[in-house]
């Protein structure tokens, strides 16, 4: 279907039940309220295996979505974007949480640096003390810059039903619900454990007293003092593993007087206490602040009622699994609520292949689409906006300014009136219900630009595409091939057809007896001329199937680049395949992400190292840009010319470099790119070069000038493009996560 980019339709739903976790559950689930926590775990990727540099994993803890553009600058630039606080699904004022997931031990000084964060995952799939030298070290650092503390939070994180239950923590709330909860997380207001039970948390001037669910032992802490594996402790004031200012065994009740153990309170910074029971039960309380004049800094409320649940596990729903139904959400939430956690966070990956589960009965007023989705500068318009479990009283904002005359159709449907004064730009769509459950369409909405024009674009999505994330392209003869997350589709003399349904595609090409090969989620796939499928699987002691740039080189071998750790495949002419791995074939390294042939017949190839090129002769030999440009290619490109172009990036550097054929290189870095995290490079055939990026897309002319295109200022569907292509009308065409965009050449441009 031919539209106008005047729809967008939310695919990607985001969401995360609750429940709660604990090995001990005395009362019916009945009895009791499940919590809806929602959750992502980011890691700077919009597939598995895309090209990612030093993004750490972070987990938001209630998000409103998924981040649009996952992996466009730093880590940083990411938590400021959870902690809008717009970006959570409960409106309280505050943003998302945000913990770092999985933390290494030699990570304290970054973590102690960032900006934003909430929590750390301490207690970790059923033990914690392998991390917490790390987490006192960085408590410590934190403190003495006067930056907020650190939680420990408790996570499964094992993929599995079954396996869960391991790392749990229990959260005090004055009410059960999830405004309190989040209040609670964020405050400290918890313990984490993998068993032992602490049912009381009490400070009385100076002085701290722990109840127990059972007889312990009891290690009180200072600021400095640690526990590691395999580590027996001794009572004093020194710091360092295995001390500790206070032990106590079998106790069920323990009190601890800072005012008693012969350190100055000035020098305390903090205390905290361990509950330990035989032989690797082992529950931690939040540190608590010790003031220069001796008070104590208590996290835990007076009274409230216990919720347990985990901070990140997935359910790994597939796009097929929750395209009709609920049921990956719902088995997730019944397992763990058979173990007596209401308060579970499911989550999944950033990655488009698994999109998180929104159960309507979660009660929040999920969106789906808003249309139109942008309008031209200076012209109000009537906004339709469609979703669910919209209440009388709904707000609805675009970023932080309200819409008035927000009228309630159903709870479905939405419409409000968009004066006609805002200023040009990308909106976040937020709608917010009197109980302060919210729901957005981030970077849903664009007010473009005075000079915007359409001319010459199209944009399809579904139903002409089987699914409207878009990231790969391919033009074989008169058709053109768009792969998405969930399919193929051909389009041909103006008509589409969808192929290979189910399938994420992740590299297409034309195979030399007019078949058409694809790089699927588990291997690869080839279509014949009259529609047949055959599957195909490299083998050959290959790690995974996960396949994706696809390539001939000169002799008519296939080259298939491994996104995940298996190297490189070669397919000989006669369909047997090969694998060159860094141990056995001596590549630079396992993980490809592009792979093209030069004018000369040699095989560039990015690695997580950088590019480098393949000749029969003089086997692997790096191609060296020029400094500050990153060293993880995202794509690999051959100019007319001859020219090789190569886009790299870093943590927070990126960009283009052209190595010409003459052996000079030239850069191109943001602006006038769109972005430093370019995603894909056409040299077309009138001379100029495009460039897709994860902010729209750019074009070099011959002479040299520039153009840019986003939402703001054309018809493109959305600034995230993944693959461009350019077919035999001179066309222009771009895969985004909204549909496919089409430019036909317009007249006197340059």
């Amino acid at each position: 279907m031919l539209i106008s980019p005047l729809r967008l339709t939310l695919c990607s739903a985001l969401t995360v039940c609750a429940f709660a976790g604990a090995a001990v559950a005395a009362d019916a689930a009945t009895d009791r309220k499940a919590l809806a926590c929602r959750a992502v775990e980011e890691y700077g990727r919009i597939y598995i295996g895309e090209p990612v540099a030093s993004f750490a994993h972070t987990v938001t803890l209630f998000a409103v979505s998924k981040r649009p553009v996952p992996g466009e600058g730093s880590i940083q630039e990411h938590l400021d974007w959870v902690n809008n606080p717009l970006h959570t699904c409960i409106a309280d004022g505050t943003g998302a949480l945000s913990e770092l997931a999985h933390p290494s031990p030699i990570q304290a000084a970054w973590i102690a640096s960032l900006k934003g964060l909430t929590g750390m995952e301490i207690h970790y799939a059923g033990e914690a003390v392998s991390r917490d030298a790390l987490w006192d070290d960085v408590l410590r650092r934190r403190i003495e810059k006067g930056d907020p503390l650190l939680w420990a939070f408790a996570a499964d994180d094992t993929h599995s039903r079954e396996r869960i239950g391991l790392s749990w923590y229990a959260a005090l709330l004055p009410t059960v619900d999830e405004v309190a909860l989040k209040k609670a997380l964020r405050d400290g207001a918890l313990y984490v454990s993998n068993g032992p039970v602490i049912q009381r948390v009490a400070v009385d001037g100076a002085k701290i007293t722990l109840e127990l669910g059972q007889a312990s032992e009891v290690l009180w802490l200072r600021a400095g003092q640690f526990n590691a594996p395999e580590t027996t402790f001794s009572g004093g004031t020194d710091m360092g593993k295995g001390k500790c200012l206070k032990q106590e065994t079998g106790v069920t009740q323990s009190t601890f007087d800072i005012s008693a153990v012969g350190v100055p309170v000035q020098e305390l910074q903090f205390v905290r206490a361990i509950v330990r029971v035989a032989p690797t039960g082992e529950a931690l309380t939040q540190p608590f602040v010790v003031k220069a004049d001796g008070s104590i800094v208590n996290p835990y409320p007076a009274s409230g009622t216990w919720v347990r649940g985990q901070m990140h596990n997935h359910s790994d729903g597939s796009i097929g699994a929750r395209m009709n139904s609920d049921k990956p959400s719902i088995s997730f939430r019944d397992a763990y609520r058979a173990k007596g956690m209401d308060a579970s966070f499911e989550l999944e990956y950033s990655y488009w292949e698994v999109p998180l589960g929104r159960p309507k009965s979660d009660g929040f007023p999920d969106l789906v689409s808003v249309a139109p989705n942008r309008v031209p500068a200076g012209s109000g318009s009537e906004l339709r906006i469609e979703g669910v479990n919209f209440k009388h009283g709904v707000t609805v904002q675009l970023n932080d300014r309200p819409l008035e005359g927000v009228v309630v159709e159903s709870e479905t449907v939405l419409r409000v009136t968009l004066p006609a004064d805002f200023a040009p730009g990308v909106y976040d769509l937020v709608v917010t219900n009197p109980n302060r459950f919210r729901s957005a369409l981030c970077e849903g909405f664009t007010v473009q630009e005075p000079d915007a024009t359409s001319a010459g674009w199209s944009t399809f999505t579904t139903p002409d595409l089987p699914w409207p994330q878009a990231i790969n392209l391919a033009v074989i003869g008169d058709a053109v091939w768009v792969g998405t997350m969930y399919g193929a589709a051909r389009f041909t003399a103006g008509k589409w057809e969808k192929l290979l349904p189910g399938d994420a595609i992740y590299g297409i090409v034309a195979m030399p007896d007019g078949s058409v090969g694809f790089a699927v989620a588990n291997g690869l796939k080839f279509l014949d001329p009259n529609g047949q499928v055959q599957k195909a699987s490299v083998g050959c002691g290959a790690k995974s199937e996960r396949w994706g740039s696809l390539a001939f080189d000169p002799t008519g071998r296939l080259w298939a680049a491994g996104r995940w750790n298996n190297g490189l495949a070669i397919r000989s002419t006669t369909g047997i395949w090969t694998r060159w791995s860094k141990a056995e074939g001596g590549l630079p390294g396992d993980t490809c992400q592009a792979v093209t042939p030069d004018a000369d017949g040699a095989m560039w190839v990015g690695f997580g190292s950088g590019v480098h090129k393949w000749t029969p002769s003089g086997g692997w030999q790096e191609v060296k840009g020029p400094d500050g440009m990153g060293r993880f290619p995202a794509c690999v490109a051959r100019g007319a010319n001859g020219d090789m172009w190569a886009a790299t990036h870093d943590a927070a550097t990126g960009g283009v470099t052209c190595f010409r054929r003459d052996g000079t290189t030239q850069v191109f870095t943001a602006p006038p790119l769109p972005s430093t995290r370019v995603t894909a490079i056409l040299p077309a055939n009138d001379g100029s070069v495009w460039f897709a990026s994860r902010r729209g897309a750019a074009r070099l002319s011959p002479d040299g000038q520039w153009t840019t295109f986003t939402t703001r200022n054309s018809g493109l569907a959305w600034d995230h493009v993944l693959a461009l292509a350019e077919d035999g009308r001179g066309q222009i065409w771009f895969a985004t996560g909204r549909g496919v965009s089409v430019l036909a050449p317009v007249a006197g441009a340059p």
